[in-house]
């Protein structure tokens, strides 16, 4: 009796890309079955990297700022329910 072996599913390519730098450029290329997209951006400055690495710190700490008040109210909440079990004892 011979064994039949199911023939293995074939392969096929499901995308390609490519990308480039050059200079200040990035190109990005990508081709799929359902077509082909890409990208050219530059690279920031250090100035414009700076301004960005401002932006990002501000953020950080304006939310860690709101979340120390928002905290700040709920160890006041805590400590004010845990003064009202004790003397209520």
């Amino acid at each position: 009796m011979t064994q039949q072996h199911p023939s293995l599913p074939s392969r096929r390519l499901i995308a390609a890309g490519i990308t480039r730098r050059s200079g200040d450029r990035t190109l990005t290329v990508r081709i799929t079955e359902a077509g082909v997209t890409g990208t050219l951006a530059t690279r920031p400055t250090p100035t414009d990297r700076l301004a960005d690495l401002h932006r990002q710190c501000r953020e950080d700490y304006t939310s860690n700022a709101a979340r120390r008040a928002y905290d700040h109210r709920d160890d006041a909440f805590l400590t004010a329910g845990a003064a009202e079990a004790v003397n209520g004892r």
